[in-house]
This record gives C-alpha cells, structure tokens and sequence, in this order.
C-alpha cells in the first residue's frame, strides 16, 4: 500500500511541476479524470482550469 501511494506522490508532485499548478489542483486533476497523467495535464493547461481557479 505504501508503494501504491509513493507512486501517486511521484505523479502528483510532476504534474505539478510540468502544469504549474498546486499540489492540491494537480491531485484533484489525477482524480478527477482517473488517474490518466495526460488528461489531468491537458486539463490544468487549458483555458477552462485558469477561468475555473480565479473563482
């Protein structure tokens, strides 16, 4: 279990890094479109995350 969620950490912590956003946006990111790296990637990229984050 612990290696199940060092793996999540490591995803979480670059596509944090590679889109830019938070910790938390990127986690959310990787749930949201369950757990699929690229979708969650597109999604903070595009337009829609930045007009949804300044709410």
């Amino acid at each position: 279990m612990d290696r199940q969620k060092d793996n999540m950490l490591v995803a979480v912590r670059k596509l944090s890094k590679e889109s830019h956003a938070g910790l938390l946006f990127s986690y959310k990111a990787l749930k949201r479109f369950d757990f699929d790296y690229q979708k969650a990637l597109a999604y903070l990229k595009s337009d829609a995350f930045k007009t949804a984050s300044r709410m």
